[in-house]
């Protein structure tokens, strides 16, 4: 098994596993239903793949990303004590750790390192968000030339 939190001190990482809840989960299992608004701890993925998804306006299914071991998901909300905004569904036979929200948010106070890895994840996220906004928009701007392009050419 692959060890998350093998980077972590001794201490910490013992800690960490110890208030850990570990499951061997098969492929094509719901780990987070967002549409139950259900209320979760925070999952880390310590093998295997998951999609992360969540249904458009017309009830479609659109993946938003796709995590890899070793990952965590489900920690924002877990953080704000809300039901997550998105699903999840292992794509692979997975091993997840869950940890409950209330020790969750106690191991970010009493270990800032935590807190820290969080806001760089939080900030990763928003940088990516960023570049898929700035290549939609160029994308945009193509269709409409394109469009614009062959209205000229029927005229």
């Amino acid at each position: 098994m692959i060890d998350p939190f093998h980077d972590f001190p001794r201490d910490v990482a013992a800690r960490l596993d110890a208030v850990c809840r570990w499951d061997r989960v098969e492929a094509d299992t719901l780990v987070i239903d967002a549409e139950c608004g259900a209320l979760h701890g925070v999952f880390v993925l310590a093998e295997g793949e998951v999609d992360v998804h969540r249904r458009d306006g017309s009830g479609e299914i659109i993946s938003l990303r796709r995590l890899e071991a070793v990952s965590c998901f489900g920690e924002f909300a877990a953080l704000h004590g809300v039901p997550g905004t998105a699903s999840v569904r292992t794509l692979t036979p997975c091993v997840i750790a869950e940890i409950d929200r209330a020790t969750f948010v106690a191991l970010l106070n009493e270990f800032p390192m935590l807190s820290i890895r969080l806001l760089r994840r939080a900030e990763s996220r928003l940088k990516s968000l960023d570049e898929d906004m700035v290549c939609l928009r160029l994308a945009r701007k193509r269709i409409d030339e394109a469009y614009r392009n062959a209205v000229l050419r029927t005229l």
